[in-house]
């Protein structure tokens, strides 16, 4: 897997779909905000994109009570897609007090890296010291799009107890699968009929 540090914030990656050889280019990655995005980085792998935060934590060893860390990303599929599902995997610290709101939003963006209107998919968690340290869903878009992006949001807290406390987020993982328009499909069927029918000849 590539890693490729962050140093002013913004970096860009193309990723290679295999959803009928249609690529993903992830591109506008922005971390915010410090101290939780320092030494963020990212590196993707075939169609999907991870986000390395070695110190995005709040707690006891951090010295730091409560934190924000943002997450952005644009995804362009370079054709009209009818669903694009956006699969999180989380893995999380949590000890004594601390807690995890996490969200995400997603939303189509025009050419211009614009947001066109209302979000097309959302989801919220709250994570705490019994929750598993692995979680994933799987976010379906609500309309066609070429173009999205992502918006993650952890608002970290962990109040001092007699114990230890700790909240801190160390990879998160977005995987992009390429749904087609129906048309698309169609034409796909016919040209695998026609070909069918000519290896019968």
């Amino acid at each position: 897997m590539n890693k490729t540090p962050i140093r002013t914030g913004v970096g860009v990656g193309l990723l290679a779909a295999a959803a009928l050889g249609y690529s993903v280019t992830f591109s506008n990655v922005i971390f915010a905000s410090a101290p939780l995005s320092d030494g963020a980085t990212f590196g993707f792998d075939a169609n999907s994109i991870t986000f390395y935060t070695p110190n995005a934590g709040v707690g006891d060893a951090p010295g730091i009570r409560t934190g924000t860390l943002t997450i952005q990303y644009d995804a362009d599929a370079g054709a009209l897609m009818c669903a694009v599902e956006a699969t999180v995997t989380l893995a999380q610290a949590i000890l004594g007090s601390g807690t995890i709101e996490f969200t995400e939003v997603v939303y189509e963006i025009d050419e211009f890296g614009t947001i066109i209107g209302a979000p097309l998919a959302s989801v919220a968690v709250t994570f705490d010291s019994s929750s598993s340290p692995v979680w994933s869903d799987t976010l379906v878009l609500s309309s066609c799009v070429q173009r999205l992006r992502a918006i993650k949001t952890f608002e970290m807290d962990a109040p001092e107890t007699a114990g230890e406390d700790l909240a801190a987020i160390a990879i998160n993982n977005q995987s992009i699968t390429v749904v087609p328009e129906p048309t698309t499909i169609a034409g796909l069927g016919v040209a695998s009929l026609a070909l069918i029918r000519r290896r019968k000849k």
